[in-house]
This record gives structure tokens, sequence and C-alpha cells, in this order.
């Protein structure tokens, strides 16, 4: 086992090491700090049982920036991520279609085609 320097973050960790810091943080995390608010004031949750209770309560846990900080609201139009029920499943059903597995294998080769020619 990786043994990670033990400090007090107020962020998390990045992969940049390959994880070597970032996963074994968020172990602990996971075991000692499950919901935890980051220097930010963004919190995080860790365990499947407390992701599950946010996600089913919008009213409560809301992915709306706009709700808490005015200023976000702008950056959250239209960005699925940042839509609570029932506009979120309205937006998800119109994009759905299009994000198919069938339609996505179709952009395969175009795709290749693009990232080709950026390198």
């Amino acid at each position: 086992m990786v043994e990670w320097p033990r400090r007090r973050y107020t962020i998390p960790p990045t992969i940049e090491d390959g994880g070597r810091i970032l996963l074994p943080w968020l172990r602990e995390m996971r075991d000692e700090h499950p919901v935890w608010r980051d220097a930010y004031g963004i919190w995080h949750v860790f365990r499947y049982a407390d992701v599950a209770e946010a996600i089913s309560d919008p009213q409560v846990f809301s992915s709306e920036v706009g709700r808490v900080f005015p200023v976000g609201e702008k950056f959250s139009q239209g960005n699925l991520t940042r839509t609570d029920p029932p506009r979120h499943r309205t937006l998800r059903r119109l994009v759905g279609a299009v994000f198919s597995p069938k339609i996505v294998m179709g952009l395969a080769p175009r795709i290749a085609e693009v990232t080709g020619e950026c390198c």
C-alpha cells in the first residue's frame, strides 16, 4: 500500500501523480469524512448511500448553482448537470436520442479524423 502525506487538504488532491495521493485520500474521506466541504464551499459526498439520498431530493440538495450563488446562474442555464427535476428530465429526454449508442458509434470515424488532425 502506498503511503501518502497525511496533511489537512483544503481542496481535493489531483490525479497528476497517477492517483498515488488521490486514491488513498478518497478512501480516507469515505471512511472518516464522508461529507466534506472544501475551501471553495463545495460539498463532497463520498458514500453511496449519502450520494443516493442527495440526488433523490433536489429540494434539499439542488444542482442549480444559481440558488445559492446568483452570479453562477448564467453559467447554469442550459447545463444539464446543473439542472434539477423536472426540467432535468425534459432536457435529458431531448438529448438522449441524439446520444444513443448507435448514433455515437456512427460519429466515431469523424471523431478519429478530427483528433488525428489535432495531433
